[in-house]
């Protein structure tokens, strides 16, 4: 299954407007200006809420709308939307394209505290695809340098992650939101090693025209070997061992715990087998 994200919506015969409001009262504020809009023939097609601290209960959000078969002047509804009781604030705006509005104004979409960067198939495609033309062999090592680095964000889980299985639910839903893999899923459990199979890996599935016959996940490699040691603190090691590149049906990864013992949670990765 696969969706539209949420941020940027593009329909040419329609005009589109964002809509950003300050709502008071909570989720019956929200709920009260939706249905104002929807008696008014405005059709939301995109919703960004988050909850502010200022004023107390209230909802902030931005509202991607289509008001192509709105009846009537829009700026004549758009005040009398302001003049709602819960509204504390209201600002519409319009791209200047047609049929073109995005959900973020004045900001950029962020993940514990950093900047998120949002990139298409065909960015991501041909970003792989021209290091692997320009760099051939030596673009595996780079690749997997560049994911320790990446994986090496995961310090900032260290509070919140409990036992190693929670990491996996964390790089599962994170990895699936982001379209960077479909599933993250542990299938054999050893004392200093366990196996973890992945779908529909980006990595692999961006090249899979330009490697045949070769494992190509060598940043999510990288990405696993910062993850468990910036959680764990102790050295992993971790190699590719099936690849959907190289007549495998998922990529699975090895993670090989190298100094230490056992791993922290052992019993909780078993009952994490087959899924999360």
């Amino acid at each position: 299954m696969s969706y539209e994200f949420p941020l940027v919506f593009y329909h040419p015969e329609r005009r589109l407007v964002t809509i950003s409001a300050i709502v008071e009262g909570g989720t019956g504020g929200l709920a009260g200006l939706l249905g104002f809009y929807a008696a008014k023939g405005v059709k939301v097609l995109g919703l960004v809420t988050w909850v502010t601290l200022y004023p107390e209960r209230s909802v902030g959000l931005n509202i991607v709308a289509d008001v192509t078969d709105v009846e009537g002047d829009l700026s004549d509804i758009f005040a009398e939307m302001g003049q709602i009781r819960e509204v504390a604030a209201m600002t519409v705006y319009e791209s200047g394209v047609k049929g073109l509005a995005t959900c973020l104004k004045g900001g950029f979409p962020t993940f514990l505290g950093e900047r998120l960067f949002v990139m298409p198939h065909a960015l991501f495609e041909g970003l792989y695809h021209t290091i692997f033309e320009s760099l051939g062999g030596s673009a595996f090592a780079i690749l997997r340098r560049a994911g320790r680095k990446v994986g090496e964000f995961a310090r900032a889980f260290r509070a919140i992650v409990g036992e190693p299985v929670d990491l996996l639910r964390v790089m599962n839903e994170i990895s699936s939101t982001l379209g960077l893999a479909q599933e993250i899923k542990v299938i054999s459990v050893e004392d200093n090693s366990l196996k973890v199979s992945v779908r529909e890996l980006a990595d692999c599935v961006s090249i899979s025209d330009l490697k045949p016959g070769t494992k190509t996940g060598h940043f999510f490699t990288g990405v696993l070997e910062g993850l468990f040691e910036g959680v764990e603190g102790v050295e992993y090691e971790v190699e590719e061992v099936e690849c959907i590149n190289a007549g495998g049906v998922a990529c699975v990864f090895e993670v090989r715990r190298t100094t230490g013992g056992p791993h922290r949670g052992r019993d909780a990765w078993g009952a994490a087998r087959g899924g999360t």
